[in-house]
């Protein structure tokens, strides 16, 4: 079967690298930025719940900055990453970010949750994500903040490694959206990569949705690719699959 992708957005603990605080492969992000620069007419972007420092430093390693002694690949300068679960845009070449919608306030969560054992992730904007302490799972502290009376004013998602809670209505896949709008795509021309269920919400507005080896079996069900490898090998497989 023929694809005609012309963008790629790739989640990033478990995607484009194996987890949180977990050492680079270096060799495998090699290749996926030799892919990147072998397919200019693609646009290329992450699509996380992490902050914009982070996702900058992570565009930097797939070479997706801009540096002076060279012109933008063809679209690249246009192509945004998705950050903070949906509720920001960062474009690399440029680097600048837009704030989707901006987070209601949170003390009422965070009082419902006071002997909760969990620390807040540093650095955002318009989400808040919670990582599990004291022997709690992340399906554990979930449930916790679904439990709060308030939650309804809130749009709440997990990944592998924390719990996302954002602006009601904004998730990766509302951002892939505002994306296809902006650069003029339709949904069939848009792969999305990811592997739990803060990823989910992509399904519902990207035409190709696929998942690496290690991804959740609710991602795994809504795949139209299941690659048999994992994480950044996954990837370059998936790539291979509706690309090359």
């Amino acid at each position: 079967m023929a694809f005609d992708i012309r963008a790629v957005l790739i989640d990033n603990e478990g995607c484009l690298v194996h987890g949180k605080g977990l050492r680079f492969r270096n060799h495998r992000l090699a290749e996926l930025q030799h892919w990147v620069h072998s397919h200019p007419d693609v646009h290329f972007g992450l699509a996380t719940g992490r902050s914009v420092p982070y996702v900058e430093a992570m565009t930097q390693v797939l070479g997706l900055t801009n540096p002076s002694n060279r012109g933008a690949p063809q679209g690249r300068s246009a192509t945004p990453c998705i950050c903070e679960t949906g509720a920001v845009l960062y474009w690399p070449w440029t680097d600048t970010h837009e704030i989707l919608a901006a987070l209601p306030p949170t003390d009422n969560l965070l009082a419902h949750l006071e002997q909760t054992p969990f620390r807040v992730e540093l650095g955002k904007v318009a989400c808040l994500s919670l990582y599990p302490e004291g022997g709690w799972s992340v399906a554990r502290l979930l449930k916790k903040v679904r439990s709060f009376r308030g939650i309804a004013n809130f749009e709440v998602s997990s990944s592998a490694a924390a719990v996302d809670i954002t602006p009601k209505g904004i998730n990766k896949g509302t951002a892939v959206e505002v994306i296809c709008n902006r650069l003029g795509l339709s949904a069939d021309q848009v792969l999305c990569i990811g592997d739990s269920g803060n990823d989910l919400s992509m399904r519902k507005t990207a035409g190709w949705f696929a998942c690496p080896a290690n991804a959740t079996d609710e991602c795994r069900t809504v795949s139209d690719y299941r690659s048999p490898f994992p994480a950044t090998k996954g990837v370059l497989d998936i790539l291979a699959h509706f690309v090359d």
